[in-house]
């Protein structure tokens, strides 16, 4: 249901269905990409909610949900990570964590966390949400838009069999196309960052069969991924010339839809590694720069992102394929305390990174 602003703002003290139905008005409001309105729908159900002792406690979560929501939409990454952990205190004053409620919230901020970078506190939220899940239905056990995100922080933090092993399981719940294609974007993102090419290029061509069942027109930027698949193909095989055409064509895909931007800047940054490896020192400077700007603006108020860890660690890698080991070093210093915060010590970009700082193991890292 919608509720008029006209409407909305002539209640001055709204009662508990006037604080629906500004809930209602916020979640039609960021599905229309009204975030502004969103937002200040949600934050005035929530503050009328808070303040009524006779509210009843689905409402008020409700109210924290969706206003987190529309933050982390926003781009109010830290906002959104504050709404989540004042949504997790409301539950737990309300005897309400261990509920079907309880687990929904913690998936939404597991996915969140993960969206933002943030990819070890987005692991042992959703590690909590699976358990959760499993525990209110054994026979059904972690649901597979959970374990997709699990699976995704792994990639990133260098656990490759553990995301693999989510991954399978994720695929035999998955209950549409839409389940299936996303499984297989982390399967493929999953074996190009454990640079294991023959299953990459298995996983590439069951995406592909996937996009062919879903009869996604030729132009839908989820032939993005697919491109971009066949282009970290070629990187790893040694051929940067076949893989600048892939990449060029999924970054033509993924800028024409906005929420594709992640795709679009993954594809960017192995452009600007093919061009480096092409002698392109220029265009490859400038593509790792692109990614810089727009990961470094995606922090939100967090102070690291692993978004931002892979662009400086690109960059620098760029600099030094130019001769520039001063450029190099400091934006491989930026890379680790990006990945540092992000995905740990142990990470294998973290090893590498720390590797060329001269920066000493794992097990003698403090922070």
């Amino acid at each position: 249901m919608e509720v008029s602003r006209a409407v909305l703002d002539r209640i001055d003290d709204p009662d508990l269905v006037g604080s629906a139905c500004l809930v209602d008005d916020s979640l039609v409001a960021r599905e229309r990409g009204q975030l502004e309105r969103a937002i200040a729908s949600a934050s005035r159900a929530r503050d009328i909610l808070a303040a009524n002792p006779d509210a009843p406690p689905d409402q008020l979560v409700d109210a924290m949900g969706a206003l987190a929501l529309a933050q982390s939409d926003s781009g109010q990454a830290a906002a959104a990570n504050a709404s989540y952990v004042a949504l997790e205190a409301t539950l737990r004053a309300r005897d309400l964590t261990r509920t079907a409620t309880g687990a929904v919230a913690l998936n939404n901020w597991a996915t969140h966390l993960a969206s933002s970078g943030q990819d070890a506190a987005a692991l042992a939220i959703a590690e909590r949400a699976a358990s959760l899940q499993r525990d209110l239905d054994p026979l059904r056990g972690a649901q597979q838009y959970t374990l997709r995100t699990m699976a995704f922080v792994l990639t990133s933090m260098g656990q490759w069999d553990r995301a693999g092993s989510l991954l399978d399981e994720a695929e035999k719940k998955a209950r549409s196309h839409l389940d299936l294609m996303k499984v297989l974007t982390n399967r493929v993102r999953l074996y190009a960052e454990s640079r294991d090419v023959e299953h990459l290029a298995l996983a590439v061509t069951d995406l592909e069969q996937a996009l062919r069942a879903a009869h996604l027109p030729p132009e839908d930027p989820w032939h993005a991924s697919v491109l971009l698949g066949r282009g970290w193909q070629a990187l790893l095989r040694g051929s940067p010339g076949e893989a600048l055409e892939y990449l060029d064509r999924s970054i033509g895909l993924a800028r024409a839809s906005p929420q594709w931007d992640l795709v679009m800047n993954r594809g960017i940054l192995r452009r600007a590694e093919a061009l480096t490896a092409l002698g392109r020192f220029a265009e490859a400077e400038r593509d790792a720069r692109e990614v810089v700007e727009w990961a470094d603006g995606q922090l939100g108020g967090f102070a690291h992102s692993f978004k931002s860890a892979q662009a400086h660690r690109v960059l620098g890698q760029v600099m030094e394929a130019r001769g520039d080991h001063e450029a190099s070093l400091r934006e491989w210093r930026k890379a680790y305390d990006h990945y540092l915060d992000t995905v740990g010590p142990t990470a294998p970009a973290t090893r590498w990174v720390a590797a060329r700082l001269g920066l000493p193991g794992p097990t003698a890292q403090t922070r």
